[in-house]
């Protein structure tokens, strides 16, 4: 990933909460025939040092069997992005040297991917995931709540994936190398937007202030 220093996030702990908030993403593998991609979401486990993303696919989908399992493969990760008007930046009264721009949050997983074909061996694949985000929305829903005649059968339709992290990598673009009335501007039109991104955005935008 591109990312001049003033954009980049290097924390691993600031990485990993970002994919714990955004936890959707497109994979990408490198097949015989060239990229194939695939878009799920993932879950983050840590051991010590290590980081390994855990997830699972539709078994009819053709990226398993694609993937060259021997070269590293490719996990994106975006958060909230905008299109930033120079209309936002009180600059442009003063000298019209301004262009539009993008404001995004985005984070890039390297590694190995590993999948995991037993349907006896998908619980963790989907405990992992479903409990995360059942949490996350305040709501109690478990696997085990489905009868167990169906998910055995969803099991044998699923292919569970793990990616060891050997690379991980993050991108904040928010206007923080402007000047000061320049990131004022864009913060409170984002702030009062009825647009969700920018309202996010605006968030974020607020913890430049902070740091």
């Amino acid at each position: 990933m591109y990312s001049p220093p003033a954009f980049r996030i290097t924390d691993q702990d600031a990485l990993i909460a970002g994919i714990e908030a955004s936890p959707f993403s497109t994979l990408v593998v490198v097949g015989d025939d060239g990229p194939v991609a695939a878009h799920l979401p993932w879950t983050v486990e840590r051991t010590g040092e290590a980081i390994t993303l855990v997830g699972h696919l539709a078994k009819a989908n053709p990226i398993w069997q694609a993937a060259d399992t021997a070269k590293e493969a490719l996990v994106i990760f975006m958060g909230p992005n905008a299109y930033v008007s120079p209309t936002l930046y009180p600059s442009k009264a003063e000298h019209g040297r301004v262009v539009p721009t993008w404001n995004y949050l985005a984070i890039e997983a390297r590694g190995a991917l590993s999948f995991e074909t037993n349907p006896e061996a998908m619980a963790p694949y989907l405990a992992s995931i479903t409990d995360a985000m059942e949490a996350r929305n305040g709501t109690d829903w478990q696997v085990s709540d489905t009868p167990a005649q169906h998910y055995q059968k969803l099991t044998t339709a699923i292919v569970g994936v793990r990616l060891n992290v050997t690379a991980l990598c993050g991108k904040r673009k928010l206007d923080q190398h402007k000047p000061t009335q320049d990131f004022e501007g864009v913060l409170a039109s984002f702030s009062t937007s009825d647009n969700q991104s920018e309202r996010a955005l605006s968030t974020e935008m607020h913890k430049e202030k902070v740091t």
